[in-house]
């Protein structure tokens, strides 16, 4: 709440007094005449928790009646400066058409009958104010580390210090506000609040409604980004193709695989590649795609390899359209499926070289040619 919304060092806003929906209401009877205010009942938390809204909506209004007021009053000061000045214009912008100025003075008409409106609605609350001889009222500057004020003209703060009104703690005493406000007690305001031990801090307990709900506004929002992120972290790993011992595995360009789908895709692209070049057999990074793909598949869908290893031959010799020359694909096909089998062979013997190496630079060393073999980094025979 910016200082605008208030009076500093007010307990009121100097509300006009009016009557109106929610004013004081008398009734006679027996020649004995009671004046009832609806707010006798409520706590002073309650009555400021309801002025607050109010001044927030009159501060809101007034905010809107500005632009609208201030082109009347250049308009009517146009006017006057023509009139005397035998029609000459000095800022003929200010100048409203008949169609403007009907339409912004019924605008700025409009602004001020609710402003009178929340007037009417803030007297009765001055009047059980005035009436019970005031409360306590507390306010928090809005900054990081602002201190806690038992009014807004307290001689520590400024002319353009924003405050927020603390309304659940309205009517409290000195003892329970100092307590709750730890070390940013104000000790102008507060004179028997302790001084600051910076090494042993006393937390702040306090913060506005507003401040409260902004708050748990952004929990909220951050708690549902966090929920969001691993739901979908949940759902890529579900979707994601790793090796039987849960590794990654990575494509040509060393990322890893996603999903099933683009994972068995470039297994299957690499053998179809095998059928028109004969040459790609002995290349590294088909048979650690393959091996790799085909080993991580089979454990995750629960198949035996050579089950899934006959489905990519099948799929493979439809798509390229083999069938005529089948005994020769199969062969090119076989020699990727052997050199598959090679590499995952060198991989069980490169993890054991890792796992049991001993000293520093072995220990790298044995972590270089693990990482260049299983496409984490990039291998001597890559051309990606």
């Amino acid at each position: 709440m910016s200082a605008g919304a208030y009076v500093r060092g007010g307990a009121r806003q100097g509300a006009h007094r009016s009557s109106g929906e929610f004013s004081e209401h008398t009734h006679t009877e027996a020649g004995v005449t009671l004046t009832v205010n609806e707010y006798a009942d409520k706590t002073p938390s309650e009555i400021d928790e309801v002025l607050a809204k109010l001044f927030n909506d009159r501060a809101r209004l007034y905010a809107y009646l500005e632009r609208p007021a201030e082109a009347l009053r250049n308009h009517e000061a146009e006017m006057k400066y023509r009139a005397e000045n035998d029609g000459n214009a000095r800022m003929a912008r200010h100048k409203l058409n008949e169609w403007n100025l009907r339409s912004t003075t019924e605008e700025v008409a409009r602004y001020r009958k609710e402003i009178a409106d929340l007037d009417a609605k803030i007297a009765p609350i001055d009047a059980e104010f005035d009436a019970r001889g005031g409360w306590s009222r507390f306010f928090l500057v809005q900054n990081l580390g602002g201190h806690v004020h038992s009014s807004m003209s307290c001689s520590t703060c400024f002319p353009t210090t924003r405050f927020g009104w603390l309304t659940e703690q309205s009517g409290m005493n000195e003892e329970e506000i100092v307590e709750l406000a730890g070390d940013l007690a104000c000790s102008s305001c507060f004179p028997s609040a302790p001084v600051v031990d910076r090494r042993n801090p006393r937390p702040n307990q306090l913060e506005t409604p507003e401040g409260r709900a902004d708050r748990e506004k952004r929990e909220a929002e951050k708690d549902a980004r966090a929920k969001a992120k691993a739901e979908r972290e949940a759902k890529q790993a579900a979707a994601a193709i790793n090796t039987p011992d849960g590794e990654p595995i990575y494509d040509s360009y060393r990322r890893p695989f996603k999903n099933e789908r683009t994972a068995e895709s470039e297994a299957i692209g690499k053998l179809e590649n095998a059928i028109y070049w004969d040459g790609v057999a002995g290349d590294h990074e088909y048979a650690r795609v393959v091996g790799e793909v085909l080993a991580g598949l089979a454990h995750k869908r629960g198949i035996d390899q050579a089950e899934l290893r006959t489905t990519w031959i099948e799929k493979t010799i439809k798509k390229t359209k083999s069938q005529p020359n089948r005994t020769a694909a199969e062969f090119r096909m076989g020699k990727i499926f052997d050199a598959a089998d090679a590499y995952l062979a060198k991989k069980g013997e490169l993890k054991y070289a890792l796992d049991s190496a001993a000293g520093a630079e072995t220990y790298e060393a044995a972590k270089i040619a693990w990482e260049e073999h299983i496409g984490a980094r990039k291998h001597p025979s890559s051309r990606y």
